[in-house]
């Protein structure tokens, strides 16, 4: 009987301690502390320090779309901050936002730029179900700059072009389809993943934590990724100057044509590059207790190194801890 007893106030303790550091992730989250109340509608949230008006229903009914009232007739640029809710983006006829949850959102206008806000409901008890959010882009619309942050629900945004674009996935699904940017582009991933397909841009940085990212057919002027315990895959990549690799603990394949110089590191994870090979390089490999190899000759252990010599314009210069470091040079 005592044993039994001291298994359920373990098992008491720990879910106490579950609950308490949920707690604390949800305010990291932007979550805030609030009241619930049981309607006839559903529960609903107040969050704390709001006034009535700020009442949410959470788990009520499947909702139908509302047409939400934007601040004016056309913008230079969107913000969207997603929060929890299932998030398009994507080109139209005219400006128009929908959503099944209105009062989750806070609309204004910013410097010329649409701003959606969400307001975080819940961290503790209750949270909102199937909030989704659509905006319409005119399709002949070029912004000045697009910003994506998703927080714990999806984004999806098609068919848009830009000046800007920076996306943060955070510990969301994120899928990117048809984007044109005229300048740079700042793909950010954390714990979630992000998908990319068919984006254009001057310059591309992305940056993989412990999700996953995948970007397929990217077109860019420059390319920087890297990959810090996650995974990073590129496919059917065209890069038309230098391109920057830097895989830490993670996995990072890359596989597309890169006309430029090539500066990859790897750490203790796996970094495999597969690209046309140049007409001339030179190449300053250094390896330090794992593998490194290019176009067949390889490396490993301490102080290992792979040089060649000359005045050519494209560099490859290639680093490795202990991992492997792979470049392999496409028919």
């Amino acid at each position: 009987m005592r044993g039994l007893t001291r298994v359920l106030l373990g098992l008491g303790a720990g879910c106490l301690i579950l609950a308490l550091l949920l707690g604390l992730i949800g305010l990291c989250l932007g979550g805030r502390f609030g009241s619930f109340q049981p309607t006839p509608d559903g529960m609903r949230y107040l969050p704390e320090g709001q006034g009535d008006s700020f009442w949410v229903v959470l788990d009520g009914e499947d909702r139908e779309m509302q047409t939400v009232a934007l601040p004016a007739d056309s913008f230079a640029g969107v913000t969207v901050d997603s929060g929890l809710a299932a998030v398009t983006v994507r080109a139209g006829t005219a400006w128009q936002l929908t959503t099944t949850h209105p009062e989750l959102f806070e609309v204004t206008q910013e410097d010329g730029r649409l701003v959606i806000d969400s307001r975080e409901p819940g961290i503790l008890g209750q949270t909102v179900q199937d909030v989704r959010l659509t905006l319409e882009v005119p399709a002949d619309a070029v912004l000045d700059r697009l910003e994506l942050d998703c927080g714990l629900g999806s984004l999806t945004a098609e068919d848009l072009e830009t000046g800007s674009l920076n996306v943060d996935a955070g510990m969301s699904s994120v899928t990117l389809t048809g984007l044109t940017v005229r300048g740079d582009a700042q793909l950010d991933c954390g714990a979630g993943s992000l998908t990319v397909n068919g984006l254009t841009a001057e310059t591309v940085r992305g940056e993989c934590g412990l999700g996953n990212v995948e970007l397929t057919g990217l077109t860019a002027g420059s390319l920087e990724l890297s990959c810090g315990l996650g995974m990073l895959t590129g496919t059917d990549l065209t890069v038309a100057g230098d391109t920057v690799l830097d895989c830490g603990a993670g996995t990072m394949e890359v596989t597309g044509d890169l006309a430029g110089s090539l500066t990859a590191d790897c750490g203790m994870g796996s970094l495999t590059v597969t690209t046309p090979q140049p007409e001339q390089y030179s190449l300053d490999g250094s390896c330090g207790l794992g593998s490194l190899t290019v176009d067949g000759r390889s490396v490993s252990g301490a102080d290992g190194s792979l040089t060649i010599e000359n005045d050519a314009s494209i560099q490859y210069r290639l680093s490795v801890d202990m991992g492997a470091l792979t470049v392999r040079f496409a028919d």
